[in-house]
């Protein structure tokens, strides 16, 4: 081993001159434009999906929560087209509409306001999905709107009519 480190030694007994250390240069990744549109794209798919994969499990939440029992759905597996007019869903509106004017004295003006307000959107809601259904009578979404549509006027109703009753 000696006569290898001898013969790297010079004849004058010093060692040979070393080459300066050099500080390594940090790394820097560039990238061109179109990389960081993917990128700003692959981000927003990711993040997209992630939100609607969390608002669907919402909605299913709460709709297993406000669903009937299960003893009162229908056996059947396909679905009905909704009617246009629906006596029973007309009656009860009409019941509800009459229960929530006699009992109109003894809510807030501000609550009034507030529940013919949204009864108003609720009504326009229904009228566009009628003229959408008229339209297209084989689309299940606009059934399925118009049927969500109803059951909230039909729940804003019953709640205000309690908010009534309970005022006494």
């Amino acid at each position: 081993m000696w006569s290898g480190i001898a013969a790297r030694i010079d004849a004058d007994g010093r060692a040979p001159k070393a080459a300066p250390f050099r500080a390594r240069t940090p790394r820097r990744f560039t990238f061109t434009l179109p990389q960081l549109a993917a990128a700003t794209l692959l981000i927003a798919a990711i993040s997209g999906a992630f939100v609607w994969s969390f608002v669907n499990r919402s909605r299913s939440a709460d709709v297993s929560r406000s669903a009937p029992p299960i003893e009162h759905l229908p056996e059947r597996e396909s679905l009905e087209p909704v009617g246009l007019a629906d006596n029973a869903y007309d009656a009860a509106v009409t019941d509800l509409e009459r229960a929530l004017k006699q009992g109109r004295g003894r809510l807030d003006a501000a609550t009034i306001a507030t529940v013919e307000h949204n009864l108003q959107t609720i009504d326009e809601a229904i009228r566009q999905a009628r003229e959408a259904l008229a339209a297209d009578p084989a689309n299940t979404y606009l059934s399925g709107h118009l049927v969500e549509a109803r059951r909230r006027k039909l729940d804003l109703l019953r709640r205000a009519t309690e908010l009534t009753s309970e005022m006494n």
